[in-house]
């Protein structure tokens, strides 16, 4: 009785076994076709997430890559600490990460190795692939004001030319009876100072550009300026617009920017110049449609086409937003793109394809205005975490789009077209 015991249990563990090392091939099976079925959606997918990568601060700034180098800045809401990370693209590893005593969008730049950011009273370049500094200027503490902020940094030739603002003065008070910005130019090698540009109280909005050995930028109360780079001269100054809020690019000795105009005490319009570039002359005007605004973005050149946005004030949830292309030499409209997705300042090219960026990615033939794709970043099942939009405009490198989510998230996503090319 105890063998037939013995030989039943046997049987039944043999059969037992049989059954689970069955029901583990199955599933085995079941994952294996999950897999597959996973990766042939991300292969059909245009865009890849390569990886993301998190801070313990919060993300301040745009992505900016050098080499295979990426640059932002971050800060601590809890201790007020500021930092400066250079992240191995590659790897996905910090190589430094330097505090510094402040942090914001145009705080800092990156040329040929060197970082140049405001180091609060002081102006500082630093060694992109180590994180020492390699020189400092101190300013001049005589001043009325002991605060102010440096902006725009922007290096050509060997020179680095940095704007340095002091706080504006109350409506009340203004025009003030002093200056308040002014453009430094200063040897990026050793820091050494070579002029100072007096801009009284209007203010350089955004970083200058090079041109026919010429500097040109426009300042908030509407005055565009061509300075000789060399000495700080400025050969002529114009009265454009009532402002002018967005940047200057140029193509072809041809000017772009955005300049606002007082129409009633209540309502501006926007416009969009083309300038002459060596006769300052306007070429032409554009201006969007009613009710629209072009005052938060600035334009884009490639090929001869600019590319602008225009959205309803404050660039509001409600309503749709525009991206027009317009002939460089003529002002022509040559096609529009209408959408739902909020805006980030401006889009970005590369090659053929034109990518809008804010609460989802949309890509676009450049020429056409076709749709190729689009990515939508809010509660994507293919993101590890749920952010809703797009924080800064993002970097993109060799068919690579690295940007910042409202999460704080760091991610880079591949376009697929542009990797298979």
């Amino acid at each position: 009785m105890k063998k037939v015991w013995i030989y039943s249990l046997c049987v039944c563990l043999f059969l037992t076994s049989g059954c689970t090392n069955k029901a583990n091939k199955l599933a085995d099976v079941g994952a294996t076709k999950q897999q597959q079925l996973q990766e042939k959606h991300a292969q059909d997918l245009p865009y890849e997430i390569l990886w993301t990568f998190e801070t313990e601060e919060e993300i301040q700034t745009s992505i900016f890559k050098d080499t295979n180098i990426l640059y932002f800045g971050t800060s601590d809401s809890i201790s007020f600490k500021n930092y400066l990370y250079a992240l191995d693209a590659t790897t996905q590893k910090p190589i430094w990460k330097k505090e510094v005593p402040c942090m914001n969008e145009t705080s800092f730049c990156i040329q040929e190795g060197v970082v140049y950011i405001d180091n609060e009273l002081k102006y500082s370049a630093i060694d992109a692939q180590t994180g020492e500094t390699k020189w400092e200027y101190q300013c001049d503490q005589s001043t009325e004001n002991d605060w102010f902020y440096w902006h725009n940094p922007f290096v050509v030739n060997g020179v680095v030319y940095v704007c340095k603002s002091y706080p504006s003065p109350s409506y009340n008070d203004f025009p003030p009876n002093k200056s308040l910005d002014f453009l430094y130019a200063f040897k990026a090698s050793t820091g050494e100072l070579q002029w100072v540009l007096d801009l009284e109280y209007y203010g350089l909005h955004d970083t200058p550009i090079y041109a026919n050995n010429i500097l040109y930028f426009g300042t908030f109360y509407g005055y565009f300026y061509a300075v000789n780079p060399l000495t700080g001269e400025v050969f002529w100054k114009k009265k454009i617009a009532k402002y002018l809020p967005s940047k200057v690019v140029c193509f072809d000795s041809i000017l772009c920017f955005v300049g606002e105009q007082e129409v009633t005490d209540v309502h501006n319009t926007t416009y969009l110049y083309a300038m002459d570039a060596k006769t300052a002359d306007i070429l032409w005007t554009f201006s969007p449609p009613p009710s629209y605004e072009m005052k938060d973005y600035s334009p884009v050149i490639s090929d001869g086409i600019v590319y602008i946005y225009c959205s309803t004030p404050n660039n509001m949830s409600s309503g749709r937003r525009l991206l027009y292309a317009l002939d460089l030499y003529t002002g022509k409209e040559l096609w529009q793109y209408s959408t739902t997705a909020l805006f980030n300042e401006n889009p970005v090219i590369e090659d053929d394809v034109l990518y809008i960026t804010g609460s989802k990615f949309i890509a676009l033939e450049k020429k056409t205005g076709t749709e190729l794709w689009t990515f939508y970043i809010r509660n994507n099942s293919h993101l590890p975490t749920r952010t809703q939009g797009i924080q800064y405009p993002p970097c993109m490198s060799n068919g690579i789009l690295y940007f910042v989510g409202d999460d704080g998230t760091l991610y880079a996503l591949r376009d697929q077209q542009l990797y298979k090319r």
